[in-house]
Order: structure tokens, then sequence, then C-alpha cells
């Protein structure tokens, strides 16, 4: 979409900005909201599910331990004894109860490095590790929908926040003319050549502007500070918005349903590798283990070493896998179902949106040539009014259709950026 051209009332309310006023962008203030602690928690939620995901990869991996051990107890005394054929064996010999050296503490120590490895699953563990990546992938694309959903929200603040503070310079610069319009009756009239019943008339003019411009700086109030709630930030009052984005295309697109219905698609997909799992919890799994190391008792040590392998038949559970594989398919199914909600509502909003797009412009138009003819008429009631062809009601009544006119193209350009903002896909 190509840049529209700044009309002049924009252009006036620009050249109105003081000086030493800081104008804070749209890209600046949507880089500080994203920089907040508003997405934390999702980033929080990224890195559970990164762990999630190692400790179902650590399945396939071998679990090795070292175990030492060192104790008193009596019994068991090593005893030497010599077979039939002369070799020359220790064995543990305990005295029985009642006989001398019965509870005789003898010490005793072990260290033993143990391993233990699952090396067919049937594709119990396959599962899992899938169900955590999709997880994972769904925690990021979350995350992602959630920092577009508060940049979103943030642009609409921002618009707010532009518009309301356009509002108080035209309402000031109606103030202004009013004040002056007031100054130049009371002016005439002390020369004879306007009636006294004009400055009446002036000064309700000149108190209704006052409280224009009141509402309008309440209005600017509230917009500022809800913008500041949603960046986390507190601004001074030279803090001022970028008037040109009534008049340009400075928003990015605005993505955060598509996201989310994508999120909600790989937590299905993740859901529904949690029910493959529990559906694997039947099959059987082989696993091997290994151990060396020694014991020992007193001066004498004795070299220890294992190796197994076992296989592993689940016979009955008493249903929970297939209760928990069936919950799993159930949320599955109601995932997508929201993602394919989700994503209609998008498309509608779409829809919608351009329609929208299209009835703003046509306003906008609208709203520019009635802009344009009422400052005409202004005109010319105000040389009528030199003249002394009109009273001063007549130039009033053209001065408010004008300022009102004013108001109406700022009101249709809001809605028309606005809206511009919803269509974007």
């Amino acid at each position: 979409m190509s840049r529209w051209r700044l009309t002049p009332i924009l252009l006036l309310l620009l050249a109105e900005n003081p000086v030493r006023a800081e104008v804070l962008t749209l890209r600046e203030v949507e880089r500080r909201a994203l920089a907040s602690d508003a997405t934390r928690g999702a980033e929080a939620k990224i890195a559970q599910t990164d762990a999630d995901l190692e400790a179902a990869r650590s399945g396939r991996r071998p679990v090795v331990s070292l175990s030492t051990e060192a104790s008193v107890a009596p019994g068991g005394q090593l005893v030497e004894v010599e077979t039939l054929d002369g070799q020359r064996l220790l064995v543990q010999g305990s005295h029985p109860l009642g006989e001398a050296g019965a509870f005789v503490p003898l010490p005793r120590y072990a260290g033993v490095v143990s391993m233990q490895a699952n090396v067919f699953d049937f594709g119990r563990t396959a599962s899992r590790i899938r169900a955590g990546e999709h997880r994972a992938l769904a925690a990021r694309t979350e995350e992602r929908a959630q920092r577009e959903d508060l940049a979103r929200s943030t642009r609409q603040a921002y618009l707010a926040w532009t518009v309301a503070y356009a509002r108080v310079a035209l309402a000031e610069r109606h103030q202004d003319d009013g004040r002056k319009r007031a100054e130049a009756v009371a002016g005439g009239i002390a020369e004879g050549g306007r009636p006294s019943a004009d400055l009446n008339a002036a000064r309700q003019e000149e108190v209704a502007l006052e409280l224009e411009v009141a509402e309008a700086r309440a209005g600017l109030e509230h917009a500022r500070i809800a913008l500041e709630q949603l960046v986390g930030e507190t601004w001074s009052d030279a803090v001022v918005p970028d008037l040109g984005l009534l008049d340009a295309s400075a928003m990015s697109a605005a993505t955060d349903a598509a996201l989310a219905s994508s999120a909600l698609e790989q937590q299905a997909d993740a859901a529904a590798s949690v029910a493959d799992s529990f559906a694997h919890e039947h099959a059987p799994f082989i696993s091997t283990s290994a151990e060396a190391g020694l014991r020992g008792q007193a001066s004498s040590a004795f070299p220890v070493y294992r190796v197994g392998i076992t296989l592993t038949v689940p016979l009955w559970d008493g249903g929970l896998a297939g209760a928990q594989a069936r919950s799993a398919r159930a949320q599955a199914a109601a995932l997508r179902a929201e993602a394919d909600a989700t994503r209609k509502a998008r498309e509608d909003e779409l829809r919608l949106a351009h329609s929208d797009l299209v009835r703003a412009e046509e306003r906008l138009r609208l709203a520019e040539r009635l802009r344009r003819l009422a400052q005409e008429q202004l005109g010319q009631v105000g040389e009528q009014h030199r003249l002394g062809a009109v009273d001063l009601r007549a130039v009033l009544d053209a001065r408010e259709h004008a300022w009102h006119a004013e108001a109406q193209e700022l009101a249709a350009k809001a809605d028309r950026t606005a809206a511009w903002l919803r269509s974007q896909p």
C-alpha cells in the first residue's frame, strides 16, 4: 500500500508540535513493548518444553551409576577351606546364636559401577520424543503468537493515542480561534461597530471550546496511560506520537490469529503422539544391564561383575494406558477443532476488515470534500459579516460546521488506519 498524501490539517498539526517534544514512533513503541516482561511466561514455557523433550530423549541413552558401600555387621566371616583337588577358597561362615563370636562385628565394603540401557521398546520412546518435539514447536509458535498479539494491541493503543493527540491539537486550535474571535468582537463593540449582544454569543463559544479542550485532554491522558501500561513504562508530557501515522502505511502485518491456529495444530499433534505412546505401553521391551566392581571384607577383596539382558512383557495395568490414550486422542480432536475455528474466525475478520477499509476510504473522501466546502462557506460568511450582511451567529454556525468537518476527517483517517491494520494477512 502506497504512502498517503499529508492533508492540510495534519500538516498544520505537525507544524504546531513544540520543538522540544520527543516524537515516539510506532516502531519504537512496539520494540519497547516486546522487550517488556509481558512475554516472559511464554519464554518460560519454551524452556519447560525443551527440558521435557530432553527428558524424553534420555530414554535412548544408557544410565550409568556408581554405588559404594561400607558397613559393619556380625556373621559372614571369611573362612579358608581347601577342596579335594587342593584349591584354597574363602567362604563365608557365621557362628550360631549362643556361640562365642556370634555378635562380633565385621567390616565390609563394596564399590560397583553399573549400566542399564533399553535395547528395544517397540516405538515407546520414539513416540514420547515425537510428542516432546511437537510440544516444543507449539510452545515456540505460541510465544510468537503472543508477541504478535502484544504488537497488535500496542498498535491499536498507539493509534488511539495518536488520534487523541490530534484531537487535542484541533481543539486547542479551535479554542485559540474562538479566543481571537471574542477579542475581535469586544473590540468591535467598543468601537461601536457591533451590537453588544454579539459579545455574549462569542463568550458562550469561548467557554464551549474550553470544555472541548478539557474533554480532549482527558481522552489523551486516558489513551496515553493505556499505552504506557502495555509498554510497561511511564512517559513525560513531552513525549508525543507520530501524527504522520494517520496518513502512512507504517504498520507491519498482524499475523497473530494465523500463528495461534498453527500453535493449536501443533498442540494437537503433540496430544496425538502422546496417545500413540500410551498405545505402546502394552508392548514388550528389551533392556540390558551390566555392572563391575569389587566387594571385600577386612583385607580380602573380590571381583564383582554381571552382564544380563531382560525381556519385560506388560500383562495388565487395569486399563490405565487405554484410558490415557483415549483422553489424549480426545484432546487432540478438541485442539484441531479449536484450530479450525480460529482459522475461520481470522478469515472472516479479514473479509470484514477489507470491507471496512473500502468503506473507510469512501468516507474519508467525503469527509475531505465536506471540510473543503465548510471552509469555503466559512470564508464567505466571514466576508458577509465584515460587510454587515449577516450577524455573528451566522459566523459562529459556519465556524462550528467547519470544525465539525475537520473532526469528521480526523475520525475517518483513524478508521481507515484501523481497518488497514485489521486487513493485514
